[in-house]
Formats: structure tokens, sequence, C-alpha cells
């Protein structure tokens, strides 16, 4: 009989060890995938910023920049399409708006036209929409951590005031 109990605990550990090991698959995928998005966020902005603050006479002289910042910013629409999916609706609308928000401000204005002037309003828009963009998705990543309110409460309540 204590070879039977024996059995039902090794099946039991088995199952309960199985299933830690595949959610933590899962949750270090969905931080690799957080972590791509954000660095390509970063690089997108940083191109943005170097594409905005100069000036271009003609049209030729500014194409190599204009492909890098196309590709960027296709880079940044497809990792945030494979992200989108894995947060919670609320935060996901949160996302959605710093996204469009940093889309807006990598090509919006005059790009690729010729003539075109150093434009600062783009540089600071670039610059804005980037640590908005990616604290939202840190948010948003943070938030699907199993039981995070109740380890906020308890940080909140250690920090507080005593009066």
């Amino acid at each position: 009989m204590s070879w039977l109990f024996g059995l039902i605990g090794t099946v039991f550990g088995f199952l309960l060890s199985t299933l830690f090991n595949v959610w933590k698959l899962r949750r270090d995928e969905f931080t690799a995938r957080t972590d791509e998005l954000c660095k390509c966020i970063g690089d997108a902005s940083g191109q943005a910023v170097e594409y905005w603050s100069q000036d271009y006479d003609d049209l030729d002289k500014p194409r190599v920049v204009e492909a890098k910042l196309t590709a960027a910013q296709a880079l940044v629409d497809g990792a945030y399409g494979t992200w989108r999916p894995w947060v919670r609706s609320e935060d996901g609308v949160r996302a959605d708006e710093a996204i469009a928000i940093l889309l807006d401000a990598l090509t919006g204005g005059q790009f690729s036209e010729a003539g075109r002037k150093a434009s600062h309003e783009q540089v600071a828009k670039a610059s804005r929409a980037n640590p908005a963009c990616i604290a939202a998705i840190h948010t948003a990543h943070r938030n699907t951590i199993p039981l995070r309110p109740l380890f906020d409460q308890y940080v909140t309540n250690r920090n507080r005031e005593r009066t």
C-alpha cells in the first residue's frame, strides 16, 4: 500500500512541476517578446531623431535613411502585432494609443518631401513618444503577472507612512 502513496506523490509532483515549467516557459517567451519590442522601439526612435534633425534639400540624399526608418517602423509594427494578444484588453488599449503616437512621430509630418528642413517638433515628438510607449508596454507586461494586485497592495501598505 505504501508504494501506492509513493506513486500518487510522484505523479502529483510530476504534474505540478510540469505545469509550473510550462507556465515559466510561456512567461519567459513573453518577457523576451517585450524586451524585443522595447529594443525595436528604441532603435526606431533613434533613427527618427536622426532623420528629423537634418535638412534635406533633394530627395536622393535621404532615401537610405528613409528606407531604414520605414523598415524600423515595420519592425515595430510587426513585433507589436505578435506582442499585443498576450496582454489584457484594458492595458492593450493604452499600449495601442502609445504605439499610434509613436508611429505618427516616426514618419509623420513632411516625410519624404523634397526641400524638407529639420523639424524640431518631430524630433521632440519622437523623443517623447519613445519612453511613453515603452512605459505603457512595461506596464501592460507587469499587469500580466499573477497576483500582482495583491503584491502591489502589500508594497503600498508597507511603504505607507505611519500617522
